[in-house]
């Protein structure tokens, strides 16, 4: 009896231990499954990742050559620049130099666009499998707190609160955080002719891969050698130095359509200036030089386009910059 009762003892210990060890070790087994998946996740952007910078290491090099033969010095230049930049570095430039030859700004662009592109379905889903550790996670949480294993259910509730925070991130909350801080969207326009001194139009227009709604405030920086500066943003044309009366603001098209403002719009000629257009629902206001020259009331609440700029007859202007904020 003795010994059976010893054995029992025997029994129970083991048991108590086995079930204490399951649950100090399921932790750790739950994070070595994330852990897992995770890199799975990884491997595939790491791989796409790759691709994209040996594509732009090839475009490099075969635009090097093609300027070499070709006896293009200024591009040939910029080319080898970029080539020691990406050798130091190995990240794709966000934007590329006025003097870049088109083709390597091209491919800089797409590849660019592929890799933010791959990032965005890494973190879509890595976010999945994040959702299913933290519900594992709760689980086991509340199971230990129903054993009274207060001390193994407050490292498992450590653990959800580090997973929510990198959660956050990839659901977005610090990108809403950042979109009402300027943006520089000047390497998404296309057309006009790009130069050290910025985007050159001469009778062209230049305008930008994506389309906006307001609020938005749009900051342009740019000058003219004579006339006609030329925004399409919320109007067909707002104009600047007009040809046939430099100082009247001209704006057609749009829900402000024909509401020139005269004394308005005369600005410095062979200078950059900073205009900056402010769009909201309901009104729209426009600065030269941080001084407000005029404002609209209208409803500007189904604008949704791309942002332009542009010149007509004789006159040149140059850009330099882009920026947009979301208000």
């Amino acid at each position: 009896m003795n010994n059976y009762k010893f054995i029992r003892f025997v029994i129970m210990v083991l048991l108590v231990y086995c079930v204490n060890l399951a649950t100090a070790t399921d932790l750790v087994s739950l994070k070595s499954e994330y852990d897992v998946s995770k890199q799975k996740i990884d491997s595939v952007y790491a791989a796409e990742f790759k691709s994209s910078l040996l594509v732009y290491s090839n475009a490099l090099t075969a635009s090097e050559a093609q300027l070499k033969n070709g006896g293009n010095l200024e591009g040939l230049l910029a080319v080898r620049k970029e080539k020691e930049r990406f050798a130091a570095t190995g990240e794709i430039p966000k934007t590329s130099s006025l003097d870049m030859p088109q083709s390597i700004a091209k491919t800089q662009l797409e590849q660019f666009t592929r890799t933010q592109q791959a990032q965005k379905v890494r973190d879509k889903n890595l976010s999945v499998v994040i959702r299913q550790y933290l519900s594992r996670l709760d689980t086991l949480k509340k199971q230990l707190t129903s054993k009274d294993k207060i001390d193994d259910a407050l490292q498992v509730q450590a653990e959800i609160k580090s997973m929510e925070a990198i959660l956050a991130v990839l659901s977005g909350e610090q990108e809403i955080a950042s979109s009402t801080q300027w943006k520089d969207i000047t390497d998404t326009f296309s057309g006009g002719n790009r130069q050290l001194a910025g985007i050159v139009l001469k009778n062209q227009r230049t305008t930008s891969r994506d389309s906006y709604k307001p609020p938005l405030e749009i900051e342009y920086v740019c000058k003219t050698d004579s006339t006609n500066i030329r925004l399409a943003y919320a109007c067909d044309q707002l104009i600047f130095n007009w040809e046939n009366n430099l100082n009247e603001l001209r704006i057609d098209g749009g829900p402000a359509n024909r509401q020139h403002r005269m004394g308005a719009g005369r600005v410095p000629v062979n200078k950059f200036i900073t205009i900056r257009q402010v769009v909201n629902k309901d009104k729209m206001d426009v600065f030269v030089e941080g001084q407000l020259c005029a404002s609209w009331q209208a409803d500007f609440s189904n604008v949704n386009s791309p942002i332009s700029i542009f010149t007509v007859s004789k006159s040149t202007v140059t850009v330099k910059s882009f920026k947009i904020k979301h208000l």
